[in-house]
């Protein structure tokens, strides 16, 4: 099984077509939730874009049948080049109608003919591979014959490839397809290009786009029906709540599970139980792909199986929580949406160290022997230790340093005050050394020109550990702290 994003099988399919100018066809198995109406939006811009290329989507399988699909040329060919023409349409096969088709094409200056078959599971697996065989035949006659207008064909759907296997097999032919491809998630990166580049979306923030992208899971398919339904989708809460209990999308889930064998299930509640497990057998595997509740991911010499998305998994539990009291926690389940505070980790840690070197470069325009932290001896014993040791925050960052040599940090690049932790900067910056102290001006002289008022400087440290408690703990944070965070920045960044 050959297992692509949709970016990256545009990619193949753009490479093979490439590499056989003159005829191809090629198989993409799809399911419900792989986005295969973006797939072909992709193939049929592109092609429709290049000089003398004719895209055909035939979306309904009984157009197929060779009368229809004949009347259904001449119709084509009328509408794109007059309806006053009498086109003369062979019917005796496929292939000499695609051939008497393609004449017609050069005839009015079109060099390339791109058919793309979508549905094709609606079709029996006789019939699919009856179409394809007649697609194989016409690709060896065209080559053979030189034909001045080129033609490529795909054929989508959720088919079964090892079944045209079997049937090939039956037959005693070869394979009726040049190269097939399994549609899988999207990565990170191609679900943040199509969200932010493919998908129109009005009104709803980036940082819930990629809320979106991580609740779904890469699930293309999923993206333009619960965005264009939903029209709380700039409410985070609001967004997953109407995810979760979505019930069209509920009832597809559960339609999906209770069309499956018991042995296809035990598999389904195994990944749920392990959350990832390794699989080899392709024809049951192609079963669950086609399920579209399965991510199926190659790695090295095997595969390795997941629930889709988190929405996928919080609906599966929901289904059998009605026979395992287990799966009864469904709810609790923590939705992965690490875009928000990946970001707000970003910014804090921006604050943070923005603080500590803004103290450094103050504290050096004075006179110091070693280290511009010794002046904050001012503050006398501030820091205590289980052992009962008390430490200026000088021999503090020196004790801590020591204590830290061989952990994580960075080793050729150590900062004493990197181990001033908020609250230590807190009570530096909020110290009546620095405000108004008679005791000793040059503290106030360093720091009061720069920094806002000291009421306005609380209220800023408080809504900052207010914010990053929380985040320490990896609780799920809305947008909005994210906007909190910036004129937190802006605020406090002199």
């Amino acid at each position: 099984m050959k297992i692509n994003s949709i970016l990256e099988i545009f990619s193949e399919i753009k490479d093979i077509i490439n590499a056989n100018p003159i005829a191809t066809n090629i198989g993409v198995v799809t399911n419900d939730y792989c986005g295969e109406e973006y797939l072909i939006s992709l193939i049929t811009h592109y092609y429709e874009s290049k000089l003398k290329t004719k895209v055909l989507v035939i979306e309904k399988p009984d157009i197929l049948e060779i009368n229809s699909l004949s009347e259904y040329f001449k119709q084509v060919l009328n509408e794109d080049f007059g309806d006053t023409i009498e086109y003369n349409l062979s019917s005796n096969s496929y292939t000499d109608l695609v051939l008497s088709f393609l004449s017609a094409l050069r005839e009015m200056n079109i060099k390339s003919l791109l058919v793309v078959i979508k549905n094709f599971d609606f079709l029996e697996s006789d019939k699919q591979y009856k179409i394809a065989s007649q697609l194989r035949n016409t690709r060896e006659k065209i080559k053979t014959l030189k034909q001045q207008t080129n033609f490529h064909s795909i054929v989508l759907g959720k088919f079964s490839y090892f079944k045209q296997v079997t049937l090939c097999q039956k037959y005693g032919t070869s394979f009726i397809l040049d190269d097939i491809f399994y549609v899988g998630n999207a990565t990170r990166i191609e679900m943040e290009y199509i969200l932010k580049e493919e998908i129109s979306i009005k009104n709803i923030s980036e940082a819930n786009l990629k809320v979106f992208m991580e609740i779904i899971g890469g699930s293309v398919g999923l993206l333009s029906n619960f965005i264009e339904e939903n029209d709380s989708s700039n409410d985070i809460n609001k967004l997953i709540k109407y995810l979760v209990h979505n019930k069209n999308f509920e009832s597809k889930v559960n339609s999906k599970l209770e069309e499956l064998d018991n042995y296809l299930i035990q598999i389904i509640l195994e990944i749920v139980d392990k959350k990832l497990i390794k699989y080899s057998n392709n024809e049951l595997l192609e079963q669950l792909f086609l399920t579209g509740l399965v991510n199926i991911i190659i790695d090295k010499d095997h595969f390795t199986l997941e629930i889709r998305s988190w929405l996928h998994e919080i609906l599966i539990r929901k289904f059998f929580s009605k026979h395992r009291k287990d799966l009864l926690s469904f709810e609790e389940l923590i939705p992965p949406c690490q875009s928000i505070n990946t970001t707000a980790y970003s910014l804090v840690m921006e604050i943070e160290n923005s603080l500590r070197n803004y103290l450094i470069a103050k504290l050096s325009k004075y006179h110091y022997t070693n280290h511009p932290l010794e002046l904050l001896d001012n503050f006398g014993e501030v820091k205590n230790t289980p052992e009962g040791k008390n430490y200026r925050y000088y021999e503090w960052c020196k004790h801590k340093l020591v204590q830290q040599k061989e952990v994580y940090n960075i080793s050729s690049y150590r900062t004493l005050s990197s181990h001033l932790d908020l609250k230590d900067l807190e009570n530096i910056f909020l110290s009546e050394l620095i405000f108004n102290s008679q005791e000793n001006k040059k503290f106030v002289d360093i720091f009061e020109e720069d920094l806002p008022v000291k009421a306005d400087l609380r209220i800023i440290f408080q809504r900052l550990k207010h914010i990053r408690n929380p985040l320490a703990h990896n609780n799920l944070l809305s947008p909005k702290v994210l906007d909190e965070l910036k004129e937190i920045r802006r605020k406090i960044l002199v």
